[in-house]
């Protein structure tokens, strides 16, 4: 190293270890700190308190560390040492210098560090392990779970309402009735007008012939379904007569699911049972007709 050249040169002398961990220095292991006297040449100042060793090699690093400056004097320092790297360590140039450049080069000096391991406790590489599988929280199962459920659900319900349909249109084509939807019911309406006879089973005829003209209508089994299910039906297929005829519908219904609990009903009320549903239908197939689908030029059908 250039910058020994012209420097002091000293020698240094090992001397106990610190009180509180006493060890003799042939049984030194890394992490012990004992006192290293180091004395010689006189310098124009002495040694700051941050003086530190500096190798020749940069693998030497930390073989020798300066924890603290004791005493610094011209012709001496005193200072606790330790050692980080366990094996026989002899330096070929040894620094000490602070930092403010002043330095002093050390005579030749050997130590010898043990590691505080045996060989039966060396730490022994492994090799790298992985993939981890981490545990997954219940409550991530249990919301595929919901999703799954759900969607199997919906598919189902979609599923019976499809085969419903078809059901009833297959019953449709079956009875082959020459009068539509329309025509069948006041003619069935007309039979009940000249039967005369008023009883809660003639109100159970007349719901179900009202019922069963929606059902031809709208080609699903409305006789069958709850009033909900039907006027959602009703809505997807005339926007316009659900929203005038929605309410109605649903007063009217309720007005047969009482009627039809009575044994005699009063014949007047039953007479105007048969004028509300009458007027009823006549506003549908109004409604229904005004929506009826047109031929467009590609062969497909779009309501007016």
């Amino acid at each position: 190293m250039r910058e020994m050249e012209g420097s002091p040169s000293w020698y240094c002398d090992w001397l106990d270890s610190r009180p509180e961990s006493p060890r003799d220095l042939d049984q030194w292991t890394v992490g012990d700190i004992f006192e290293l006297s180091c004395r010689g040449e006189p310098l124009e100042q002495a040694l700051q308190k941050d003086a530190q060793l500096v190798f020749a090699q940069p693998e030497e690093t930390y073989s020798l560390h300066v924890l603290e400056v004791i005493d610094s004097e011209l012709t001496h320092v005193r200072m606790w040492v330790t050692a980080y790297k366990p094996g026989s360590h002899r330096p070929e140039s040894l620094v000490l210098r602070d930092s403010q450049g002043r330095m002093v080069s050390l005579e030749p000096l050997a130590w010898e560090v043990q590691s505080v391991w045996t060989e039966q406790e060396m730490p022994q590489p492994h090799p790298p392990f992985g993939p981890y599988l981490l545990a997954v929280p219940l409550s991530y199962w249990a919301s595929w779970a919901l999703v799954v459920s759900l969607f199997l659900a919906l598919f189902f319900w979609r599923w019976f309402k499809w085969s419903q349909r078809r059901q009833w249109r297959r019953e449709l084509e079956q009875q082959g009735r020459a009068l539509g939807p329309y025509l069948l019911f006041h003619k069935e309406l007309r039979a009940l007008r000249r039967r005369g006879r008023v009883s809660g089973q003639a109100v159970a005829e007349l719901r179900e012939s009202f019922w069963t003209y929606l059902a031809r209508r709208m080609l699903v089994p409305a006789h069958r379904w709850s009033l909900g299910a039907t006027l959602r039906e009703l809505k997807r297929q005339n926007r316009k007569a659900f929203r005038e005829r929605g309410g109605a519908l649903r007063a009217l219904s309720q007005e047969l699911q009482r009627a039809s609990r009575l044994e005699k009903p009063d014949p007047k009320d039953f007479d105007q049972l048969m004028q509300l549903c009458s007027q009823e239908v006549d506003q549908l197939e109004r409604l229904f007709s005004e929506n009826k689908p047109q031929v467009t030029g590609r062969g497909r059908t779009s309501p007016q």
